[in-house]
């Protein structure tokens, strides 16, 4: 036997979920007053019925149409097996906060996975039920409407239990909602990026556009694998000088930036060897490149850096297009490998795979 079209769980589904977005269209109604809003959220009303209102293309109907399967299912499941068994108005009440409750945590679950790509396991750290306790709220508050709407009077509800396609769908329901929410975080960061990048005048020209949700590392703030070194009292270390960012220089397809080493003491103090480099990206991972010492200059010598002096190196590199692809946008170095390293922000055509050349620390005659 099967059960007719109208029955009271999908009834109340449907109100449930109309109740839902209506809520969403009064919250953007009255957005704009933080008064109004304040109200609202006494009764459940707020940003998380409008949550995919604003993602790109039709990620936002796929969702909300999701939402909507997700609370109309679980409200049949529970209303048509439970309610003959007991007080209809009741049980539809509480099937409306579980529906919510689930679609919350749905929502909880789909934003967890986003940052996993990211962080790695790491993203775990962000799980919460912030949706699903504002959901399950919701529910407390508007869970009345769908159940007086449904059953005006008591003991009215369909006899039959919930079928396996009602159980079925609500399964297949919460999982689209999560995977396809999944993708559609990601879709909507990268709308974030762009529409950002366009306010700023970025282009892609200038390099890939900035991804949230990238994969990657950040710039270790020392040489990987290096020990801080034991250095005698002499040396140029950072409580004695003080990197500072060069020029740079631009010449038949071949591109340098000078650093500095500037003793600001009153003491001369040494140096010796190669700066450490290293270089991040848009993204704030650190950008796959290849940095090697200059082998077109002299072996690096013991260099002593007069009071007020500086010493000077040259990191150079072959001209690159950066239309499309992961770009430096920060500069890392330290004295040595070792030693921690500062940053400056840069727009250099430095991109990953790139090769370049250090030169040895040399006293700068002219500083």
């Amino acid at each position: 036997m099967s059960r007719p079209i109208s029955s009271p769980g999908l009834v109340a589904g449907v109100i449930a979920a109309v109740v839902w977005f209506a809520g969403m269209a009064l919250y953007l109604l009255v957005t704009s007053s933080v008064y109004v809003g304040r109200v609202l959220s006494f009764f459940g009303i707020g940003p998380l019925q409008a949550r995919f209102w604003t993602w790109p293309g039709l990620w936002a109907p796929a969702m909300m149409l999701l939402s909507a399967v997700v609370l109309v299912t679980v409200t049949l499941v529970i209303v048509d097996h439970w309610a003959h068994r007991g007080n209809p108005f009741l049980v539809t009440w509480i099937a409306v906060i579980v529906a919510g409750t689930v679609l919350g945590l749905s929502i909880d679950v789909m934003g967890v996975l986003a940052y996993l790509p990211k962080f790695g396991w790491q993203g775990l750290a962000s799980a919460g039920v912030d949706a699903g306790m504002a959901a399950a709220y919701w529910g407390v508050f508007a869970g009345w409407i769908p159940a007086l709407l449904t059953f005006r009077r008591p003991h009215s509800a369909d006899a039959l239990g919930a079928g396996l396609f009602a159980v079925s769908a609500m399964v297949v329901g919460v999982l689209l909602l999560v995977i396809v929410g999944f993708f559609g975080v990601q879709a909507w960061q990268r709308q974030i990026a762009e529409d950002s990048a366009e306010a700023q005048g970025i282009s892609e020209e200038d390099g890939a556009l900035p991804d949230p949700l990238a994969a990657g590392a950040p710039v270790p703030t020392t040489a990987p694998g290096v020990e801080e070194p034991t250095l005698d009292p002499q040396w140029c270390t950072l409580d004695r000088a003080t990197l500072l960012f060069g020029s740079f220089d631009a010449a038949l397809g071949q591109r340098s930036q000078s650093i500095h080493l500037a003793n600001h003491t009153d003491q001369p103090c040494v140096i010796q060897g190669y700066p450490d480099v290293a270089f991040g990206d848009q993204n704030g991972h650190e950008l796959d490149t290849a940095i090697a010492p200059d082998d077109t200059t002299p072996e690096p010598a013991l260099v002593t850096v007069p009071a007020q002096g500086q010493a000077t190196s040259r990191v150079s590199w072959s001209a690159n297009s950066t239309n499309g692809v992961l770009v430096a946008r920060t500069m890392w170095a330290a004295p040595i490998a070792g030693l921690e390293r500062g940053s400056w922000p840069v727009e250099l055509d430095i991109i990953a795979g790139a090769s370049l050349r250090v030169t040895p620390w040399a006293l700068d005659a002219q500083p």
